[in-house]
Parts: structure tokens; C-alpha cells; sequence
């Protein structure tokens, strides 16, 4: 049975997070959650709370810390250096600026999704922080 476009979307965000898919018990549990919540961002940041997130990105980790722990989840090495070092600092830049680790996080995931498999070099994202 292929995934809803909101089931896709979830399961966009969770590989996003946590570097994994959730299993139909838990997709079915984050369908809920991300109507109670009414958004995206709403369900990013009720999973931000959870232990499971904390365990990969301590609320201690300085923003740095957490920007380069998170875009090296996030894209490994499908991405060069100069790319990620760039992505590190956008996301260190929102933190910074008191945006969420959850929001960030968000933007940087749909933006990279909706710019296709070639955009780890985060033009589009680059793109987004100008547009």
C-alpha cells in the first residue's frame, strides 16, 4: 500500500530528525499527533521533546554542536565539506537567532526534499535564507 501524502510527509520529517523511518504502529501514533498539533512544525517539536531526540542532540550540545550533529545525520556523505560546512552554519545562523532546533530542522528537510536528490550542495537552501 503506497504512503499518503501525509503519511510521506512524516515519515520525511522522522527520517530528517532521527536518521530512521518509524513502523506503521508509530506513523499511525504521529498521523495523530500531527493533527492534534495542526502542523509540521507542531509534531517536529512534540518529537523535539521526546528522549529518543534528546538522545541524539542533548539540550546541552552548544547550537554549533547540534547544527553539525544534526546536517551530518541529515546528509552523511552525500554531501562535500564546503556543503556542509555551509548548511552547519545556516542552521547554527537560525539558532542563533532563536529559531527552534525543531524549526530548523524542518526547514532545512522540507527545503531539501522539495529541491529533489541533487541539492545537497544547498543551493536551495540558500536560496530559501534569500528568499
Amino acid at each position: 500500500m503506497a504512503a499518503t501524502a501525509t503519511q510521506t510527509q512524516i515519515l520525511q520529517l522522522v527520517v530528517g530528525m532521527f536518521d530512521a523511518a518509524p513502523g506503521a504502529t508509530f506513523l499511525a501514533e504521529f498521523e495523530a499527533t500531527l493533527t492534534a498539533a495542526g502542523s509540521i512544525n507542531g509534531l517536529a517539536a512534540t518529537l523535539g521533546a521526546t528522549d529518543a531526540f534528546k538522545g541524539l542532540y542533548a539540550d546541552t550540545l552548544s547550537n554549533n554542536a547540534f547544527a553539525t550533529a544534526f546536517i551530518e545525520n541529515l546528509v552523511g556523505t552525500e554531501a562535500d565539506v564546503a556543503a556542509k560546512a555551509w548548511a552547519v552554519s545556516w542552521v547554527e545562523g537560525q539558532l542563533n537567532a532563536n529559531v527552534s532546533r525543531t524549526d530548523a530542522m524542518v526547514t532545512a528537510i522540507t527545503t531539501l526534499i522539495a529541491a529533489g536528490p541533487d541539492a545537497v550542495s544547498y543551493t536551495h537552501l540558500r536560496a530559501h535564507e534569500t528568499g
